[in-house]
This record gives C-alpha cells, sequence and structure tokens, in this order.
C-alpha cells in the first residue's frame, strides 16, 4: 500500500513560535490503513545546523535549555548532541519533497506547524500545507480509543524527545489504536 500519511515531530531550544531555535526534524511516513503486522515505515530524520539559524535571529530560551537538562531528557539530548548536523534550507526542501501526497499530523497542531513555518520562511522553503490540513494524533487517538490521554499503551523501546522515535510511537498507536477499533472492515475510499 503506497503510504497516504505522515506524523513529524520537531524538537527545539525554545517554544516561541515565530523563532524557537530547532534542533531536529524528524517524520514518519506509512499507510494508516494498514494492519499493524504489515505497517511499514519511511523515516525522515536530520540536526540542523543551529549556527545558520542563530545567524537568522532564532532564539534559545533558558527554561527550555534547563529543560533538556534533566535526567529524563538525556539520552535524547545526546542523540541531538551526537549527529552530524544539515544545513538548514536542503532539509526543509527534502522534507518538503517526504511529506508530499500525504495528510500531515503531529502532536498538537499549535507546536510544530508554527515553528516549521516560520523556520522554512527564514530559509525560503514553502511548506504547501493549509494552515486547516494539519491534523492532531492525540485527537486521532483519542477519537478511536474512546480516552482522552492522546496514547495508546504499546510496548516500544523507543526514546522519548528523540524526535524520531516519537514519529515512531505516534505512527504505531495510530496503526493500532486503528486497528482495534475497526479491524481491517473499515477503509478510506
Amino acid at each position: 500500500m503506497p503510504s497516504n500519511t505522515v506524523v513529524f515531530d520537531l524538537e527545539t531550544f525554545a517554544l516561541k513560535p515565530d523563532n524557537a531555535l530547532i534542533a531536529s526534524i524528524s517524520g514518519v511516513k506509512f499507510d494508516r490503513f494498514a494492519t499493524p503486522a504489515n505497517v511499514e515505515l519511511e523515516e525522515f530524520d536530520a540536526v540542523l545546523n543551529l549556527r545558520e539559524q542563530v545567524f537568522k535571529g532564532r532564539v534559545i530560551e533558558a527554561g527550555t535549555v534547563a529543560w533538556w537538562n534533566k535526567p529524563a531528557q538525556k539520552e535524547a539530548m545526546a542523540r541531538i548532541l551526537d549527529a552530524g548536523t544539515f544545513a538548514c534550507e536542503p532539509v526543509l526542501k527534502d522534507f518538503v519533497q517526504f511529506i508530499e501526497g500525504c495528510q500531515v499530523f503531529c502532536r498538537g497542531t499549535d507546536f510544530d506547524p508554527p515553528k516549521l513555518l516560520s523556520l522554512a520562511r527564514d530559509f525560503g522553503v514553502d511548506v504547501p500545507v493549509k494552515y486547516n490540513a494539519w491534523r492532531d494524533v492525540r485527537t486521532y487517538i483519542d477519537a478511536l480509543s474512546g480516552d482522552t490521554s492522546g496514547y495508546i499503551d504499546l510496548e516500544l523501546d523507543l526514546v522519548a524527545h528523540a524526535s524520531l522515535d516519537d514519529c515512531k510511537r505516534d505512527a504505531l498507536q495510530m496503526i493500532n489504536v486503528r486497528y482495534n477499533a475497526f479491524g481491517t472492515a473499515i477503509k478510506a475510499a
């Protein structure tokens, strides 16, 4: 089955929507109508060059850095610090190609999308996702599970706040919650 869905995640060093310094951008592309047994995940993962973002006026907030310095974030931060970095413009262009033709989900539509769009504007890249087309993973999971936590229990060996792992977790939860709700009987037209 062709991929029809992308879950993406950013890790940032600030919370501001218009000029937060973005450490990493990741995405997972998949068919959300797949069964848990036959799901295939296509990955996108890049740690962005921080220096070129600072030159564009993007900022680091002390409170966010303090949060990253907590022991719970140690492994996720190590992944960012140990990875090679990539220039923002080509990464953003590659990411736009990666999401093309898919419905785009993230964990909340008010955090990651404005930051992604702001970074893309800074580097002259158009992200062709309409303002009303962003979708929320939490709402999807809650609507199909009847819960209000935005999560379902899956035993996964993934690192929280490592952007690629967060995308994998969300994609697998979306597939599993849909399968548990409908099995293979209901499919998009």
